[in-house]
């Protein structure tokens, strides 16, 4: 058996029904053979999506029984410790599904990694949530227009920060883990049908705008402006009647327009690279001190998570995966995190850690990780090394994208998709990684001899 490896952190997911399919300690001993893998992530809820390769198709190879995969939407994996949400209406349910009943995968997960002495965080996708989101409407983020969009959560609703404050709280009372991750930070925000079609999910795999849709539009509809925000506004000192009435004036605007003339600018190409929405953070101030307050608020919400951590488990770290900066992230449906009040410089200054979820190609992860890094700067690490390993990649791809970031100096690598990738691929990116460590441990090796002469 390969060992693992030992100079950085090489991470990836691990998913209850990959664990039940051959068993955890199959599964961890695998991707410490396959990958070197120090470190597993884990969520204790998910949202719907074919688990088994996401937008890209096909089967997870690895798996004896369970090839494919649908989680139920927003329900937990775990038994919920219900006496943590005292503080909230909002009560999440266990999975209903029979394959996972009795199965509590996070708590024999983590029993697994210290024994193997591998760290563990549990991945916790905080707003975005479907099956919450349809049980408890009230809570639900409110666009301009007066639309409850059904697939989150608003983070200022009372109830919702009971919810997630509960959640840091079952999660660190039950498990032996190193790390919280929160996933889908933000305000959560769908461009699209309930399950991810449309719009701009199309056009040249989401690096452009679709022909039906205004990038002004986009922003102007995004949400919230529900009472709780307005009044958590209010206790900022922003003008929030000013702010609203002025958006609603921009996005009535978008509607005016001449649908036809939108849809063939863009079949033309016209939005591409739009800088329209620059223009309306210069010369709309109502605009920018909206997205200032939708970053402050997620910066709260982050404040909140560390505050209880601090006191409750101090030991245990807590860091986000962010969408980028620019262009979109790799499920390409997700475009500039300010839209849904994620900022890298400011959460930074919060969170332990941030990575940010880049694009596909290695060139799109140079450009996307140095302008995250630089946002970041030294508030707080920043971990870079997120791999794709899965189709369309092949093992030169693989390579090209782990010798980028170990040139730009990451010290850590996520290999995205152990289960739904070809072996070769896994191969590939376990003996680059055991190069770059062998090549680490012998610089120490000198600075050593070095320092002992």
């Amino acid at each position: 058996m390969c060992p693992m490896i030992k100079a950085f952190t090489v991470s990836t997911p691990a998913y209850p029904w990959d664990l039940l399919d051959e068993g955890v300690d199959r599964f961890l001993d695998g991707a410490i053979e396959h990958i070197g893998a120090n470190a597993i992530f884990s969520p204790i809820c998910y949202y719907w999506e074919e688990a088994a390769a996401f937008w890209w198709g096909g089967v997870m190879p690895h798996n004896k029984k369970i090839r494919r995969y649908f989680p139920e939407d927003g329900r937990f994996f775990v038994t919920p410790d219900i006496d943590c949400y005292k503080d909230t209406k909002i009560k999440p349910d266990r999975s209903k599904d029979p394959l996972l009943e009795g199965f509590e995968s996070l708590a024999v997960l983590s029993q697994a990694c210290k024994k193997r002495k591998m760290n563990m965080s549990v991945w916790f996708p905080v707003f975005k949530n479907p099956y919450l989101a349809r049980k408890y409407p009230e809570c639900t983020p409110i666009d301009i227009f007066g639309g409850r969009q059904k697939h989150g959560l608003c983070p200022n609703h009372p109830d919702v920060i009971g919810y997630y404050l509960g959640t840091i709280r079952h999660i660190i009372r039950h498990y032996d883990i190193s790390s919280i991750g929160l996933d889908k930070f933000g305000i959560e925000y769908w461009a699209g049908g309930c399950y991810g079609e449309g719009w701009y999910t199309a056009i040249n795999n989401g690096q452009e705008w679709a022909a039906d849709i205004d990038p002004q539009f986009l922003l102007l509809n995004a949400p919230c402006f529900c009472e709780h925000c307005a009044r958590q506004a209010q206790a900022w000192g922003y003008d929030w009647k000013n702010i609203k009435d002025r958006i609603q004036v921009l996005a009535d605007g978008c509607l005016k327009r001449d649908a036809s003339v939108t849809m063939r600018l863009g079949q033309k190409g016209f939005f591409k690279g739009e800088a329209g929405l620059a223009r309306l953070l210069l010369e709309e101030p109502e605009v920018y001190q909206w997205c200032r307050f939708k970053i402050q608020t997620m910066v709260e919400t982050a404040r909140r998570i560390k505050e209880l951590l601090t006191a409750e488990a101090s030991h245990i770290t807590v860091g986000a995966g962010l969408d980028p900066s620019v262009g979109s992230n790799f499920q390409r449906f997700r475009h500039y995190g300010w839209i849904y009040g994620t900022s890298m410089r400011d959460l930074a200054t919060v969170l332990d850690g941030i990575s940010g979820s880049s694009g596909m190609s290695a060139d799109e992860k140079y450009y996307m990780h140095m302008i995250d890094k630089e946002a970041v700067g030294d508030r707080c690490e920043f971990r870079g090394g997120d791999v794709h390993a899965v189709s369309p990649c092949g093992p030169d791809d693989v390579r090209s994208q782990i010798k980028m970031f170990d040139k730009v100096g990451s010290s850590a690598y996520c290999i995205f998709g152990y289960t739904w990738a070809p072996l070769e691929n896994l191969h590939a990116a376990r003996d680059m990684l055991f190069e770059i460590e062998q090549r680490i441990l012998q610089e120490r090796s000198v600075v050593q001899k070095v320092g002992g002469r």
